[in-house]
């Protein structure tokens, strides 16, 4: 996988990018 393992529940990705993808 080209994503590193962040410490938190939080994705890199969700991280740099907050879009609502829980809905």
């Amino acid at each position: 996988r080209k994503l590193k393992v962040y410490p938190g529940p939080e994705h890199p990705h969700q991280a740099q990018n907050p879009l609502p993808l829980s809905l």
